[in-house]
């Protein structure tokens, strides 16, 4: 099953600081809402933590303000 959404310019406040894209608080994150059955989650994991650990070595181990949710969904309508 392929079904996702991107918002590229989402806008807050976390555990890894602020992003309001203002003049104060420069930039903002991106967002990926993504569906998937149950046994692609692991694999869709394991690429996202080679992605943070990539970025990480390329920015001398500095910590990635990437978070990964899995919440259960089931379709309404």
């Amino acid at each position: 099953m392929k079904a996702f959404t991107e918002a590229p310019k989402v806008f807050g406040v976390g555990e890894s600081g602020t992003a309001f894209n203002s003049m104060a608080w420069p930039g903002s994150n991106y967002l990926i809402l993504a569906a998937m059955e149950v046994e692609q989650v692991k694999h869709v994991i394991e690429r996202f933590r080679e992605f943070r650990d990539r970025l990480a070595k390329n920015q001398r181990n500095n910590k990635i303000p990437m978070r990964v949710f899995a919440l259960p969904c089931e379709r309404l309508i």
